[in-house]
């Protein structure tokens, strides 16, 4: 997958917890045609961030 639908589907799922609403893993992993383990690897990486500042 291109790196463009993934900072997409990162900017949509983030906006959305911004919004107060709840993320479902496998309801994104089928909405966006990844595996779960994708949407994990997402959701790690701004836990990450988050820890670095």
């Amino acid at each position: 997958m291109g790196t463009k639908r993934k900072n997409e589907r990162t900017l949509d799922m983030y906006e959305r917890l911004r919004e107060g609403k709840v993320i479902n893993k496998r309801k994104e992993a089928a909405n966006f045609w990844v595996d779960e383990r994708s949407i994990q690897r997402d959701i790690d990486g701004w836990i990450n961030l988050r820890k670095y500042y």
